[in-house]
């Protein structure tokens, strides 16, 4: 289980920003309004309408961080990759 993933159990019914980074260098971004997450060991499903939105995999990281620069703005890391989280 990635450490302090709870700290993501009260949110829902909301937009998800994630902002994927290689080497500080964004590759990707995904944004969407979703009803509820389902967080496993393996992954945070984020659904909508009684259907999986989008699927994040949990298994390259050990910890989530709080960013402190927005209120809802987490973030998971290894050495050269970064998912950043943002909840509106």
């Amino acid at each position: 289980m990635v450490a302090g993933i709870q700290k993501l159990h009260h949110l829902g019914q909301c937009q998800v920003i994630l902002n994927f980074y290689e080497d500080d260098m964004m590759i990707e971004r995904e944004a969407f309004f979703f009803e509820d997450m389902v967080i496993t060991d393996e992954q945070i499903r984020f659904n909508r309408k009684n259907q999986t939105a989008f699927h994040l995999d949990l298994s390259p990281y050990s910890k989530l961080e709080v960013l402190g620069m927005f209120k809802n703005y987490f973030a998971l890391r290894t050495p050269n990759k970064r998912v950043e989280l943002y909840f509106v």
